[in-house]
C-alpha cells in the first residue's frame, strides 16, 4: 500500500490508477465503484467534500433501492391481486 499521507501524492496515484499503462484505461467511475477501503479513507481524508458527496450518494441509493423494492412488491400485488391491490390504495 503506498503512502498517500498528501492530496497531491493522493491524486497522484488515483491518476495512475486511471491510466497504468500497457493500454489499461478506467474511466473515473468505475475507479469510483472499484477503489478499495483504505484509499476511499484517504480521498475522505485529503477532501471532506468528497466523503460529503460520497455519504449522500450512498444514502440516496439505498432510498432508491428501498423504493424499487417496494415497487416491485405492489406491482406483484397489482398484477396477482387486483382487487385487494387497488383496495389499499382508496
Amino acid at each position: 500500500m503506498p503512502d498517500l499521507n498528501t492530496p497531491e501524492d493522493t491524486r497522484s496515484f488515483l491518476a495512475l490508477c486511471l491510466d497504468p499503462g500497457y493500454g489499461v484505461k478506467r474511466t473515473v467511475a468505475k475507479l469510483a465503484d472499484v477503489m478499495p477501503p483504505w484509499l476511499r479513507e484517504r480521498v475522505d481524508q485529503h477532501a471532506p467534500h468528497l466523503a460529503q458527496l460520497h455519504a449522500e450518494a450512498d444514502r440516496l441509493q439505498a432510498a432508491a433501492d428501498e423504493a424499487r423494492t417496494a415497487y416491485t412488491a405492489a406491482l406483484g400485488d397489482w398484477i396477482q391481486n387486483p382487487t385487494a391491490a387497488e383496495e389499499a390504495h382508496l
